[in-house]
Parts: structure tokens; C-alpha cells; sequence
């Protein structure tokens, strides 16, 4: 079990003053050759969006469930299920999105998995709903005791309930870990995915991009992160009639201190 508020006080504009909340609960069950989980997250978030261009305050409930099979030494089976419900303050475009996936892991070494996989989901929109199925193939690579590779990548189908032309759009997750130093944490991500969008009726917009970090641990109690990053979303509507024309290019760059007053 875990819960993180945070607090965001401004000096100028405190009417943006709120608690943002991270709470989640988390168990797991191991017969056998099964490792079962369940998890359930509640966020409440206050901050910027791209898509509606100014801050607003989510609310997002997860709920994940999984049952991992392990056929042999080097094989093992995965199946997990997931709903999402994303709820808005000040917009009226809020969603549920449903998602059932399996995969198949097989180790090539005892450094390197990789694997088959399946996803379908529903999301349930103000507009047409819509599903979709993406196959894809994962990995993870752990090349050295300081360098981790990991990623997914592959294609997805989306269909719409209203009269809009099936989509079909590449997707992909990477990511890099390295740890050149005992105290020092560099990330690099890079992602491709569709998102709903909640500031235009009938769009979905497609997110491509990269973020990277970089965390110095000082002492035992302080640590800086240096963090940054780029996106370009691009806009399709999702019925028949609609111009989507608008695309957008985001960059952000982030700087952050932490103190563990506990040691």
C-alpha cells in the first residue's frame, strides 16, 4: 500500500494552490508455478495538458489484473486485463477504456527475453466509441549490471463505431536505463501511441516522442534530477465530417531537488 500527496503552492496565480494525491494498493499470490496480481490506483492530478492548453484536475482510476504461467525454465505465459477511467473537472470529455492482452516470454539467454503478444481494448468516449487490437513483440535485454534495455513494438487497428474508415497506426514503447555511477541514473524513453482528446470532440490525436533524466543521489538524503523532453501530436478525427487539422510540437524541460528527511 502506498499514498503520496503533493503539495503545489504558487506565489503568483495561487488560485492554481492544490494536493494532488498518488494512491495505490498492490498483492500477490505465488502457487505454484503462477504469480497472480491485482492492483488498484487512484491519481489526482492538477496540472497542464497540451491538448486542452492550460492546467485542469483529473481523476484517474486504474484497476489491473494478471496471472503469469511459468511452462518451463525458459518459457512462460502472461494474461492481464485493465480498466481505466479518466474523469475530467472542468471538461465534459471524459472516458473508460477497457483492455485484455497475453503474451509469451521466451528467454534467449539468461540476459535477453523477448516475446509475442496480443492487445484488444474498448474505449467508451463521448462520441463513437471505439475499439482496438495491436500485436506486438517485446523485450528486455539486460546488457551489462548498469545497462538495461526494454521496449514493445508493433501495429494497431482501430475501429469506430460511427461511419470514420478503420485506422491502422504503428505504436511502440522504448526505454533505456543506465547506471554509470553508484549514485548516478540516466533514463531515455521514446513512445508512440494514440491518445482521446478531451478538448476536441470527435479527434484522437497520435503522441510521438522522447524524454530523458538524469538523477544524482547526494549523500544518503538529497538527490537532483534533471529532466526533459519532446512530443509532436498529430490529430484524426473519428467520424465521418470532421476536419482535424490542428498538430502540436511540445517541449518541456524539468529541474527538482528531494530531501528524505527519514534517512
Amino acid at each position: 500500500l502506498q499514498y503520496v500527496p503533493t503539495f503545489l503552492l504558487f506565489t503568483d496565480q495561487s488560485g492554481n494552490n492544490a494536493i494532488d494525491q498518488d494512491a495505490q494498493g498492490r498483492v500477490q499470490f505465488h502457487p505454484a508455478n503462477w504469480t497472480l496480481q491485482l492492483y488498484q490506483g487512484y491519481q489526482r492530478y492538477s496540472g497542464a495538458m497540451a491538448d486542452v492548453g492550460d492546467r485542469i484536475t483529473r481523476s484517474i482510476y486504474t484497476t489491473e489484473g494478471s496471472a503469469r504461467y511459468e511452462i518451463s525454465p525458459k518459457t512462460s505465459m502472461e494474461l492481464r486485463g485493465r480498466q481505466s477511467i479518466v474523469d475530467y473537472d472542468d471538461a465534459t470529455s471524459g472516458y473508460n477504456q477497457w483492455e485484455a492482452g497475453a503474451f509469451l516470454d521466451y528467454w534467449l539467454t539468461p540476459k535477453f527475453r523477448i516475446g509475442p503478444g496480443l492487445n484488444t481494448g474498448w474505449v467508451d468516449v463521448p462520441g463513437p466509441n471505439q475499439t482496438y487490437q495491436q500485436l506486438l513483440a517485446r523485450a528486455t535485454y539486460a546488457a551489462t549490471e548498469k545497462v538495461e534495455f526494454n521496449g514493445s513494438f508493433g501495429s494497431e487497428i482501430r475501429e469506430f463505431q460511427g461511419d470514420e474508415d478503420n485506422r491502422w497506426n504503428p505504436v511502440f514503447s522504448l526505454g533505456v536505463g543506465y547506471r554509470p555511477l553508484e549514485n548516478t541514473f540516466l533514463t531515455l524513453d521514446a513512445y508512440r501511441r494514440t491518445e482521446t482528446s478531451i478538448a476536441l470532440d470527435n479527434q484522437n490525436y497520435t503522441l510521438t516522442g522522447f524524454s530523458a533524466s538524469v538523477r544524482q543521489n547526494i549523500a544518503s538524503l538529497y538527490s537532483a534530477t534533471l529532466a526533459g523532453g519532446y512530443y509532436h501530436a498529430e490529430y484524426q478525427s473519428t467520424v465521418q465530417g470532421v476536419k482535424a487539422a490542428r498538430s502540436d510540437d511540445d517541449f518541456f524541460v524539468r529541474v527538482g531537488a528531494d530531501w528524505n528527511a527519514t534517512g
